[in-house]
């Protein structure tokens, strides 16, 4: 018998709960003072018993990430509550999602970005019949793209990029609709590919970087990949002092 979609909610928010650090005693770090902090709403919706996954096109005329593939969130501010309101508000601001029909069901790990900006993934459900009103002064388009496209290897190319302290894996994806195309890559693509692998149940897909110790263990995964961004990232604002 095939999963309702009220079942396949239930076992996704079941599978995220022990990646969720808002349980954690590091879930305010000690770098806060170093870098930037953002968070992202990754929204995901259940149709016809597949998981699909919300995206944007930010606006060409961004001063940050133009045109790139992204989640919907931005920086925080210092009028948000936490990063869930951080995320909520964006989305709200980018593509018309109330922020009342979202169900948070996790906060994943941080991830970090090469422009210096630690960010949280807030991963929550949003309606079926939602429809992105679309801010275009941030936004070009919003899409929805199968969850599970992202472990598919006929769809995704890997590039390597050798860092200082690791070789990291880049996995790349292209949507593309009768109307609108756009490559998905970096931390968009990483951490869609994370949340797949939990959700999917497929741990031990491709590794965070080449030689990675953590293969398999998903949770560690996802640390292992912000170390290695935060160390580098540490190491280069160090040899500019």
């Amino acid at each position: 018998m095939m999963s309702s979609d009220k079942d396949i909610k239930a076992q996704i928010t079941q599978k995220l709960h022990g990646f969720d650090i808002r349980s954690k005693k590091q879930y305010h770090e000690e770098y806060h003072h170093i870098f930037r902090m953002a968070a992202v709403l990754m929204p995901l919706k259940i149709y016809d018993g597949e998981v699909f996954i919300l995206l944007t096109k930010r606006a060409a005329n961004l001063h940050n990430h133009a045109s790139e593939a992204a989640f919907p969130g931005g920086m925080i501010d210092d009028s948000d509550v936490s990063v869930i309101d951080a995320a909520l508000r964006e989305a709200h601001e980018e593509i018309g999602l109330p922020p009342s029909s979202v169900e948070v069901i996790a906060v994943l790990s941080q991830g970090i970005t090469r422009r210096n900006t630690v960010v949280y993934p807030v991963v929550g459900f949003i309606p079926n019949d939602f429809q992105p009103k679309i801010n275009p002064t941030e936004v070009d388009f919003a899409f929805f793209i199968p969850l599970k496209d992202f472990l598919c290897d006929e769809k995704i190319s890997i590039s390597f990029y050798p860092f200082k302290f690791a070789t990291y894996l880049s996995r790349e994806i292209w949507y593309r609709d009768n109307e609108y195309e756009v490559m998905i890559w970096g931390f968009t693509s990483c951490f869609s590919t994370f949340l797949a692998k939990i959700i999917l149940d497929k741990a031990d897909y491709l590794e965070v970087h080449v030689g990675c110790t953590n293969t398999g263990r998903i949770s560690d995964c996802i640390e292992e990949y912000f170390k290695l961004f935060y160390n580098w990232l540490l190491a280069s604002a160090s040899s500019k002092l």
